[in-house]
Order: structure tokens, then sequence, then C-alpha cells
């Protein structure tokens, strides 16, 4: 994976919260990251549940049994017919068990390597009345080691029951709608709490006023 040259950072300046907080970033060359339940997108974390092709384990028995509400001894072991059966239930209640519970334990900053894109000034800068601030990754040892690049797909991602949870976590936080590809977006996570990540001195190198930009 090679990070973009530049790295840029929409902001909209409406409202005294928005204001300080585009100040106090660009001030401290920092980026503020904070929860993804609070993003746009409603399908944010979507992923598409695939059963195991090996037997189940009894590990996997319980989390199914879980994801679907059930007593762990319900029912002693699932058979890969029952599994099949359960497939849209189990997919029913996959976000609220795994997607939003992975999903509250990260923050993000969400970053673009396009700094001209309409929809972008438009949704994320406040009509053109906002910022957007050029980062330039090589003079950060943070971000050149922290963004996840999202991969936009026409249908949600495939995790297999029992499967890498690292890759779940890469499902979750790193794969949106191609409805947003536009975006060609760039994520840093990190462990909560929602807060400043300071990027160093020098990697903020560029800030670019909306049109309709006022002091």
């Amino acid at each position: 994976m090679t990070v973009p040259k530049f790295l840029y950072r929409y902001l909209s300046l409406r409202g005294v919260k928005d204001l300080s907080r585009a100040i106090e970033s660009i001030e401290r060359s920092a980026l503020w990251l904070s929860c993804p339940l609070g993003f746009n997108d409603a399908h944010e974390g979507a992923v598409r549940l695939k059963m195991p092709t090996d037997p189940v384990s009894k590990a996997d028995n319980e989390l199914l049994c879980e994801i679907l509400g059930k007593p762990p001894a319900w029912p002693k072991q699932l058979r890969r017919e029952a599994l099949q059966d359960r497939a849209l239930e189990m997919q029913h209640h996959l976000d609220t068990f795994q997607t939003r519970d992975y999903l509250g334990k990260v923050v993000a900053c969400c970053l673009s390597s396009v700094p001209d894109h309409p929809l972008m000034w438009a949704h994320d800068a406040a009509a053109y009345n906002g910022v957007c601030i050029e980062i330039a990754p090589a003079e950060s040892d943070f971000l050149l080691e922290n963004p996840e690049e999202v991969t936009y797909r026409s249908s949600p991602r495939e995790y297999v029951i029992g499967g890498d949870e690292g890759e779940l976590g890469r499902c979750v936080a790193a794969t949106k709608s191609d409805d947003w590809s536009y975006e060609k977006e760039w994520r840093v996570l990190l462990p909560p709490p929602e807060g400043y990540a300071a990027c160093g001195r020098g990697s903020f190198s560029g800030l670019i006023l909306g049109r309709r930009y006022r002091k």
C-alpha cells in the first residue's frame, strides 16, 4: 500500500464547535478522531455473513448462538443444515452484534486523496464555506504508518464465521458502498477515546479556502 503524496482533510467552519476544532487542528498540526458510529453513511460497516466450509467448532457454535440471541446450550451443536436455514436471521443480527460493536471500539479520521471534488466541498466543507487542509504524509511518521485505504464495493464484503478478527475489522472499518467512491478516502484508525492525534510539525503543507469562505 502506497500512501499518496498528499492527503486532504475537508472541514466545515459553521458553528463555534466546527470553527474551534478547525483552528486547533491547524495550530497543532493534529487530526480530530471521532467514533465512526456518527458518520453520515447509515450502512457504515456492512458485512455479509458467510458460513464456514469446515465443520462448526464449539467456539463458532457459541458465537453463532450469541449472534442469534440464543443461550449457548441451544442447540448443543448446530448442524450445517441448521446454519444454512438460519443464515438470513443471523445476517439480520450481524450489524448490531459485530459491526456496531467493532465501530464502537475505534475512533477515526476521514481523509481524501483529492482536493477538488465538488461533492466533498458541498458535504464536508459546508457548501464551499469551509476549508481543506493539505497534508504531506512523508513529513509525518504517524501518517505513513496509520492510514487505511478505503475499499469501495457494490455489495458488502463477506466474513467467514470464526475467521480472522483482524480481517473483520478491515471489512468493517475500511469498506464502503461504491456510491461513495468519489471520496477516494483514506482513514486513520486508533483506539478510543475521541481526540486529537498529532501529525508532526511540517506535515500540514497547505490550506485551500472554499469559494464561499469569509473571514
